[in-house]
């Protein structure tokens, strides 16, 4: 536990939906709970989720792609 709080998993399953994804990844890193994990399970999109993803990965250490 971080700083004595439980960890709180946020799921998010996402197909071809980047704007609505990014929308919603903001919305979770925004909160002000700190002990947050959030995974992110892509349904074989074909837009550019995981282009976003591995980008957002890099300034979000949270957030698991699969």
């Amino acid at each position: 536990m971080k700083d004595g709080l439980k960890l709180v998993t946020v799921y998010i399953p996402t197909h071809n939906r980047v704007v609505f994804l990014e929308r919603a990844l903001q919305s979770v890193v925004l909160q002000t709970y700190n002990n947050l994990e959030i995974i992110v399970v892509d349904d074989g999109s074909s837009d550019n989720t995981e282009q976003f993803m591995r980008q957002f990965i890099t300034n979000h250490p949270i957030v698991r792609y699969l």
